[in-house]
């Protein structure tokens, strides 16, 4: 929230733009330093390894060595001047990566390396270019021994080993996490211990228990499955539940509302370990899918971003009901001279004046920033600098284990999951857009910011009776060593706190590569491989080429090409089930998957409204369509889902649509489209054949979820469907009011 201006110079990670837009958000200062940071020679050498694995092994590594080139050989590299120790510039392997020109650049035919990449890299190469460390259970003299670490049933015989250790009563309160897919491309220490401290912080970032909560490593040889008790987070309990009255009663807890959005669960039905897992563990537990572990790269870059941020969080959609929830009265704090204000002139975050506030707060402090689309006029806070009136803000709260959690809102109070990049960017997202939770855990990265006061020292120079109350306003504004006190308090909390966690001082934030890694870099032939679980890329390499698999697009990975993560997810199941390897649990009712159209399905239902944009204004008429484009009869639902999040059932399961016909909601005339301004969504499941009803769970301050009962288990306790998902698609559209 706050750019360190007197202290250290930072390059913001948050840009802020002019714009005439009603509201402003703003977020921090850099999350990265590599000037400020000096670790140790080995961990640079393993973070340049990640780099290079994750973009360059494909051409130039294992079987594909194009040009002569190994990057993962670095006396190789140096010999061949590719890496010249304390010379960068000199250097072939950094110059082919700063190229300018694309045709040149490296690596070919794919997206740049990002800048801090390319820093970690010119970084490496100045500190001598050391030899990279050794991957975790990397292939040697005892392969057989190590490749059971590759297989899947491993994970399964962990777990499964795990639970008959606990108490039966604490058994089914276990949840597990785990990042040993990473194994298959090769992981070293430093990357594994990386993805722990990720899944720490995250989940802390979470929690509004007054414990930190650290994990259980299950397998103490490689550390790469880890258990959580959810009743230490206080996710156990019910956040959302059906109706009374509804036909498949459902409730769910924290961990439902992941495992309901989580696209890599599989069933493997060859396994006599999953299905003894089944019966022993995912079915007594009661889990709304069969998901026995969640990978941590995904929960750490899917549970830090709306919905599930503000869902896990439970954050009200107005800034009134979240500081009533947090017994914070901003007004009162102020009027009563309790609240600390500052506010600057120009920062290195927008190129308006802005303000920020402390409050007092029961766990620590609540912070609040005052943001305008301008400094003159009524947005110039030095014409009036205790009655403020912004745009837009960043609230920040300390959580009661000494965390912290954010909320982003516009000028009228409204919570916001992003914000246009016309207004703010953060450079440290591939798409520069700000989103909440995500963005501001890897910009605070050491807690709050030290900034600098501008209006005090103004104020003080006022002589004579002018329009500016005085002494209320120094009252108001404290001088710099109280505030600066405070700043530090609120600092030295948060990092005792993630030092406690982590079991040692943070050095650089580890969410930050981590989430980047997952949500931003292409995925190459092995990192496909070893999310499938697959021992090697001999398999997928030709597989890929297959007349059943070449539909999806994936064929360019077997010839040194790359996916993004999007597509990869979207037809993740449909690669399980060609290659055999399980039935995969398809995140159908997932809200962060609005569409599940596999290439292999012949229903064809789009659905549409009476305006072909689909935007419309508070008045305004509107009808829905919804037509069967296929030559066969389909049976279809509909649901609607508005601006907050609640859900209806438009057309219940079973509502039948012949070929060629087009079906309207309403029947007869229209619908008045209210005042509230948002988005709202039509979702339409469709399937040729008859499927059960979607069961509507509701919760406060938690986000409607659809759950149809695909996923159930039989008296052995493995899991069976009752109806194939894989039959069905799901559309979603999006209905926007202005």
């Amino acid at each position: 929230m706050f750019t360190i201006q007197r202290f250290v110079p930072v390059q913001p990670c948050v840009t802020l733009l002019s714009t005439g837009l009603a509201y402003v958000l703003i977020l921090c200062g850099s999350t990265i330093s590599l000037a400020a940071e000096s670790p140790d020679e080995a961990r640079l050498a393993a973070k340049v390894k990640e780099v290079f694995r994750s973009r360059c092994l494909e051409c130039h590594g294992g079987s594909a060595v194009q040009g002569g080139v190994e990057v993962m050989k670095v006396a190789e590299l140096r010999e061949m001047e590719y890496a010249m120790p304390g010379e960068p510039d000199d250097s072939l392997l950094y110059q082919v990566l700063t190229e300018e020109d694309e045709d040149a650049r490296m690596p070919l035919g794919q997206p740049a390396l990002d800048a801090d990449e390319i820093a970690l890299v010119r970084k490496w190469i100045s500190a001598g270019a050391k030899d990279f460390p050794a991957d975790v259970a990397s292939p040697s003299d005892q392969v057989k021994e190590n490749e059971k670490y590759r297989d899947p049933d491993y994970l399964l015989e962990q777990i499964l080993k795990h639970q008959r250790s606990l108490p039966l009563e604490d058994r089914f309160f276990i949840r597990y996490f785990s990042s040993h897919h990473l194994l298959v491309g090769g992981a070293t220490r430093d990357e594994l211990q990386r993805q722990r401290d990720a899944l720490f912080k995250a989940l802390n970032h979470l929690s509004y228990q007054k414990q930190l909560v650290r994990p259980e490593v299950v397998n103490d040889d490689i550390e790469t499955l880890f258990a959580v008790d959810l009743r230490k987070l206080n996710w156990h309990r019910t956040v959302a539940k059906s109706e009374d009255d509804a036909e498949e009663p459902r409730s769910l807890d924290n961990h439902d509302l992941l495992i309901l959005e989580y696209p890599y669960a599989v069933i493997y039905e060859a396994s006599q370990t999953y299905d003894s897992l089944a019966q022993e563990y995912l079915r007594p537990s009661k889990m709304i899918r069969p998901v026995p572990y969640v990978r941590i790269d995904w929960f750490c870059s899917t549970a830090t971003l709306p919905p599930l941020y503000h869902d896990l969080l439970q954050l009200p959609l107005t800034l009134e009901e979240l500081e009533k929830n947090l017994d914070v009265d901003s007004q009162d704090n102020i009027d009563q001279r309790i609240a600390k204000r500052a506010g600057m002139a120009v920062s290195g975050v927008s190129r308006n004046n802005r303000a920020v506030e402390r409050h007092p707060y029961e766990h620590g402090a609540y912070w609040k920033s005052i943001d305008y689309i301008s400094s003159k006029g009524t947005d110039n806070i030095f014409i009036d600098p205790i009655h403020l009136v912004g745009t837009g803000g960043e609230m920040i709260f300390n959580l009661p284990n000494g965390m912290q959690a954010y909320y982003v809102a516009d000028g009228a109070g409204g919570r916001l999951d992003f914000a246009p990049t016309s207004i703010v960017t953060d450079r440290l997202a591939e798409d520069k857009t700000v989103r909440n939770g995500l963005s501001c855990i890897r910009c605070h990265d050491r807690g709050m910011k030290a900034f600098q006061d501008d209006v005090r020292p103004a104020v003080e120079l006022i002589s004579g009776s002018g329009h500016i109350d005085k002494r209320s306003a120094l009252e108001l504004y404290p001088k710099h060593e109280v505030m600066d006190e405070l700043v530090k308090a609120d600092q030295e909390r948060f990092l005792n706190s993630v030092e406690k966690l982590l079991g040692h001082p943070q050095d650089d934030e580890p969410l930050t590569p981590v989430t980047k890694r997952f949500l931003e870099a292409p995925l190459q032939l092995h990192t496909v491989a070893g999310e499938l679980g697959l021992s090697s890329t001999d398999e997928l390499r030709v597989i890929v080429r297959q007349p059943r698999l070449t539909g999806l697009g994936l064929v360019s990975l077997a010839d040194a090409g790359v996916i993004r993560r999007d597509m990869w997810e979207d037809f993740y199941d449909q690669v399980i089930t060609g290659m055999g390897i399980g039935i995969p649990v398809i995140s159908m009712d997932g809200v962060t998957r609005p569409d599940y159209i596999p290439s292999t399905s012949t229903v064809d239902v789009r659905v549409s409204t009476s305006r072909r944009n689909n935007i419309f204004s508070p008045g305004d008429e509107l009808a829905i369509f919804v037509e069967n484009k296929g030559s066969q009869p389909v049976f279809i639902e509909m649901i609607g889902r508005s601006f907050s999040g609640k859900l209806a059932s438009i057309l219940p399961a079973g509502t039948k649509l012949a070929a060629g016909e087009k079906r309207r909601f309403p029947e007869d005339g229209t619908l008045k489209v209210k005042p509230a301004l948002g988005r709202e969504e039509i979702i339409v499941y469709a399937g040729e054949k008859e499927f059960p009803s979607a069961t509507i769970v509701r919760g406060d301050n938690v986000t409607d979820r659809i759950v149809h009962p695909f996923y159930q288990h039989e008296g052995d306790g493995r899991p069976k469907f009752q109806h194939d998902p894989r039959g069905l698609i799901k559309r979603t559209l999006t209905i926007e009011t202005r």
